[in-house]
């Protein structure tokens, strides 16, 4: 894994050229699915009136939405699904219910530090996702209580 994430730090800097990434969203949407049997683990919001075009290498796009959505997969406490909406002007919010990210305030730039959770995994991804957001020229915010909600996991990556 390391070892592809490095690849894909070390040419995912602005390409100055959008490119469709609709269909890399749709392919990571498809995998989380499948991988998720009958159980349905996201739910799309889609209000897009127009292909998702990015100045971002594909591969790191995809790499950066599979992480949010599994965080936000594995974090969260059952139904109802995670929401992935995406909005006309391009913007993306990863929501889910359930346990808190971090106990940083959103800021990619801080350490992560792991909350009291059964969850497996290093808590790298975020950060991974932020790197490869602050490559790009985007960003990455995340709150540990999503607008609506009291408590969750809201991911929003701002994109090239």
């Amino acid at each position: 894994m390391l070892t592809r994430v490095s690849g894909i730090r070390s040419h995912t800097g602005p390409t100055g050229v959008r490119m469709n990434m609709t269909p890399v969203l749709e392919q990571v949407v498809t995998e989380l699915k499948d991988a998720s049997g009958d159980r349905a683990v996201v739910h799309v919001e889609d209000h897009l009136e127009q292909d998702l075009m990015l100045a971002m290498d594909p591969e790191a796009f995809g790499l950066a939405l599979r992480t949010l959505l599994g965080k936000a997969v594995q974090l969260s406490a059952g139904p109802p699904p995670v929401r992935l909406v995406i909005n006309a002007d391009w913007t993306i919010r990863v929501v889910g219910r359930g346990r808190a990210a971090s106990a940083a305030s959103g800021d990619t730039g801080t350490r992560f530090v792991r909350v009291e959770t059964a969850a497996e995994g290093s808590s790298l991804g975020l950060g991974i996702v932020g790197g490869i957001m602050a490559d790009c020229g985007g960003a990455l915010l995340v709150r540990d209580a999503p607008l609506e909600r009291d408590a969750g996991f809201e991911a929003v990556p701002h994109l090239p």
